[in-house]
């Protein structure tokens, strides 16, 4: 089942543009030269009268493609060429009904439609997904036998995330993932309940889970919740219905009884919905649209990798309904609800003052934080450090390489060698007015020595900020020196060899015609967290440089004073300040992507101001 969520506006009950995918490319065959069956499924869905239910405005069959039982001689996923062909077709069509402004409905067929359908919504602007699936279906060459064919219906949310063969895995221009693992929530994964199904890089990716115990634990809202955090403005949802339990729908091919009833959640009551979008503008009440067993004309989706007999065609009728609010809690909950979930202050008592607070970064030697101390108005910048004490965290005092000028950014190189910062402390007796990038680094005793300050062209007539290095070598940072496509924008720097150092804009995925201050390759190098004058953005990394920037949703950018972001080692969390005003000021709040970790170091005796 697949459809997606349009925070961004309300749609009228006949905006819909059903979409028909009658496909089983993405399946192995159950018996030798025998097609699975799931492509039969929109069909039967239509003689059990959801056409009639919803009435759709647009309504467009695609056609039913041919399944080869042999070896596909141009990939070794199971008709991976005809399924990069087929899913082209369900892109343009779902990219024309979002041109036109029409809520697209796609009914598979098997979990690989999920290809066509992000990569037809991307068409029109960044898209984050809600996958909804019994299991991760995360099967890739890392972690699976190359020798027999992949089947794609095993792999869509791997593929989608840029895991696997390039034909499947990479689409658009320039050739991309379809969507980033911090942009990703699946729920219902029960694979943890068989150890055949379980992928300890699914475990450990930054893909926000919630099996189905945690589901039914914390309700829908939540789940919506934490996806809106990391929504750009729309989400696609996409349901597979062998997360229901076999005794309520059998016709799946990994069907499978489960200790869990999905209709067990707290579901909202479908008589009083109101939906409070990102945006902050309110829907019209969906009262008159949402009738008990029947799908809601917006909240309605696609069953897919269903083979469904000929006599269980109103078997729909009996699923439609969890699934129906499962779509609803993704747009119910608003963002301020997000924010308390997975965004959450960290202010213990010696590290937060009602002085502004920012810039964190935590020494992996000893795990002393060192971090920026500022007047409430950000300025008369100071680089503090404090360490964890049996009574908690010890009074901050300046850093032992500390100077005569403002300074701030500090980072820590991967072991803790080498910290890097900006300062405008003197050179050679003379006080600079303008910021540069430093690095200090101490000897093997844990002494600091003098800093030095980088050369040019690193350091410019103009300011420096935020120096970071990525997994890919290069250092990045910020500058308003001239030549940027902007007033101040993004550079990076790398050594070359022996005659210095080389320097260029970063690009046009970071930088545009306002400000960009920082920014923070997260520590697998695939994507960015960058801080531009109205807050918190995201990039990722691609063959041809990074991808055009999206805002990151308002459950991280409450305020548009996001700064100083600083990821955890593992990327799970994203530590970051936001100005609060007030007495408060500045403040550090904790973004946990992917459920809570013991990130930031704990201090036993510390305590929350």
């Amino acid at each position: 089942m697949s459809g997606s969520i349009l925070p961004a506006r309300s749609s009228a009950p006949s905006d819909i543009a059903l979409i028909e995918a009658p496909t089983s490319l993405g399946l192995r065959p159950l018996t030798p030269g025998h097609e699975p069956g799931c492509w039969r499924a929109p069909a039967a869905l239509m003689r059990a009268g959801l056409g009639k239910e919803l009435q759709p405005q647009r309504h467009v069959a695609l056609p039913h493609p041919t399944y080869r039982f042999d070896r596909d001689p141009g990939s070794t996923i199971r008709n991976g060429t005809s399924l990069r062909a087929y899913c082209g077709e369900i892109s343009g069509t779902v990219a024309a009904a979002l041109s036109d402004g029409l809520f697209p409905l796609v009914i598979g067929g098997d979990c690989s439609i999920l290809l066509g359908c992000l990569a037809g919504a991307k068409r029109s602007g960044p898209c984050a997904l809600i996958h909804v699936d019994g299991h991760a279906d995360f099967y890739h060459p890392g972690n699976y036998d190359v020798a027999r064919p992949g089947s794609a219906a095993g792999m869509d949310l791997a593929l989608a995330t840029g895991r696997g063969e390039a034909l499947l895995s990479r689409w658009g221009e320039p050739a991309m993932p379809l969507v980033d693992d911090l942009q990703v929530v699946q729920i219902g994964e029960r694979e943890s309940e068989v150890a055949d199904y379980s992928f300890p890089d699914f475990r450990t990716s930054s893909i926000h889970k919630m099996t189905i115990e945690s589901f039914l634990r914390d309700g829908p809202a939540r789940a919506g919740a934490q996806a809106l955090a990391r929504s750009t403005g729309r989400v696609w949802l996409h349901v597979d219905v062998d997360v229901l339990d076999q005794s309520i729908m059998p016709a799946v091919d990994s069907a499978r009884h489960s200790r869990h009833d999905l209709r067990s959640a707290q579901w909202p009551d479908p008589h009083s919905v109101g939906v409070g979008p990102a945006g902050g503008r309110e829907y019209r009440d969906l009262r008159s649209r949402t009738r008990p067993d029947r799908s809601n004309r917006r909240a309605a989706g696609a069953l897919h990798r269903s083979g469904l007999p000929r006599a269980s065609d109103g078997a729909y009728i009996r699923v439609m309904s969890p699934l129906r609010f499962m779509l609803l809690a993704g747009v119910l909950i608003s963002q301020p609800a997000a924010s308390r979930d997975d965004v959450t202050p960290w202010t213990p008592v010696g590290i937060a003052s009602d002085q502004f607070e920012s810039h964190a970064a935590f020494d992996p030697a000893t795990g002393a934080i060192f971090f920026v101390r500022s007047a409430k108005d950000f300025s008369g910048w100071r680089i503090l450090t404090s360490r964890c004490s049996p009574m908690g965290w010890t009074q901050p005092v300046d850093a032992p390489f500390a100077g005569d000028g403002v300074e701030a950014d500090p980072w820590f190189e991967r072991g803790g060698r080498g910290l890097w910062f900006i300062s405008t402390r003197s050179t050679d007796g003379v006080h600079r007015k303008d910021l540069d990038v430093w690095r200090a680094e101490r000897d093997v005793r844990g002494r600091w020595g003098l800093p030095k300050r980088l050369p040019a062209p690193v350091n410019s007539t103009g300011n420096e900020w935020f120096p970071r290095i990525g997994k890919d070598g290069w250092l990045y940072f910020g500058s308003d020196r001239p030549g940027g496509l902007g007033k101040t924008d993004i550079w990076r720097a790398r050594r070359n060899g022996t005659r210095g150092w080389r320097v260029e804009n970063a690009g046009a995925g970071l930088n545009g015609p306002g400000d960009e201050y920082e920014a923070l390759p997260a520590p697998d190098g695939r994507s960015m967290v960058l801080m531009a004058s109205d807050g918190l953005y995201l990039t990722r990394a691609t063959r041809t440089g990074w991808s055009k920037r999206v805002k990151l949703g308002a459950a991280i950018n409450a305020t548009g004073s996001e700064i100083g972001a600083l990821f955890s080692p593992s990327g799970r969390s994203l530590m970051f300040a936001r100005d609060l005003k007030g007495r408060r000021s500045g403040e550090f709040f904790v973004w946990h992507i992917n459920g809570r970790e013991a990130w930031p170091p704990s201090c036993p005796g510390a305590t929350a101001r």
